[in-house]
């Protein structure tokens, strides 16, 4: 019984991790999330079931998983944010950069081509 319950408890705490990927709410390392993994895995190795060993394996997934991302929520930059010094060719064949256009108001609309 104790064993299927820590089981429960670590899809619970994989699964709300997970749902809360999407939208970038997420921490680079979740402590509660881990902490309460790190209980069903005690809760259900100390049961002695097959349960509790399978808690373990995916808690212990789950562990690695988070603790070897490299994830942080991502920033570009903002007005006012000093802009990356770049160059590029135009159509016509000539060569600019970024700094051309240093100390002026300059709005850089950068898409990507048909390649």
């Amino acid at each position: 019984m104790i064993g299927a319950a820590s089981v429960a408890l670590t899809v619970a705490t994989w699964g709300q991790y997970l749902w809360r990927i999407p939208p970038e709410r997420i921490p680079r390392r979740p402590w509660g999330s881990l902490a309460a993994t790190g209980v069903a895995v005690v809760l259900g190795l100390g049961s002695g079931s097959w349960w509790g060993w399978a808690a373990a394996v995916v808690a212990g997934y789950f562990w690695y998983l988070t603790l070897t991302s490299g994830y942080s929520p991502h920033r570009g930059p903002g007005a006012g944010d000093l802009f990356v010094d770049f160059g590029a060719q135009t159509a016509d064949g000539l060569s600019i950069r970024s700094s051309d256009w240093f100390g002026r108001r300059v709005l850089f609309k950068l898409y990507r081509g048909p390649w």
